[in-house]
């Protein structure tokens, strides 16, 4: 696995650090990854992240699947080596249908 190249001057200018050069255009500082999350059934609720395909989460409330959708963000980007310098919240923007 290639090493990330950065250096603590870019920190403060990077959400996150790879290895790889994929994703940049996504996690562009500033930007937000979209969330859409709607209610299935009562009681059960989905998020998914339009531009992480297959990044889902479930839960029994509104506020247990936002919680379970920020970490399923971190959680993706971590197995593509997409390490977040920041908190995942503060990069997932929530839309409710």
């Amino acid at each position: 696995m290639p090493a990330a190249s950065f250096n603590m001057e870019q920190a403060g200018k990077l959400n996150y650090v790879s290895g790889h050069k994929v994703q940049d255009a996504l996690l562009t500082p500033g930007r937000k990854l979209a969330i859409d999350i709607c209610e299935l059934a009562p009681g059960k609720f989905r998020a998914h992240c339009v531009s992480l395909t297959g990044c889902v989460a479930y839960g029994r409330t509104k506020v247990e699947t936002r919680q379970k959708m920020v970490q399923a963000v971190a959680n993706y980007l971590a197995s593509r080596d997409i390490f977040l310098l920041v908190d995942p919240a503060s990069i997932v923007d929530f839309n409710e249908a």
